[in-house]
């Protein structure tokens, strides 16, 4: 799944609170203390290869594939 497909569901939706509880909530352990945290930050890692959640995605910054941690 890429970072613009997510944004462009997110952006096409627009989710209360309790929505986006519903949606994620059996994904939570409720027996801890916890934080809901969503970030859509990608970090380019231009040095990187081997690296787990590092993926190829074309950059509009740099007008060319890179390297990315999401």
């Amino acid at each position: 799944m890429s970072h613009d497909t997510i944004s462009r569901w997110l952006k096409s939706r627009c989710f209360r609170p309790k929505d986006l509880w519903r949606l994620i909530e059996t994904s939570i352990d409720k027996k801890s203390p916890c934080v809901l945290i969503a970030d859509d930050t990608l970090i380019a890692k231009t040095r990187s290869k081997k690296i787990e959640m590092v993926h190829y995605q074309y950059s509009g910054n740099e007008h060319d594939v890179i390297l990315l941690l999401a």
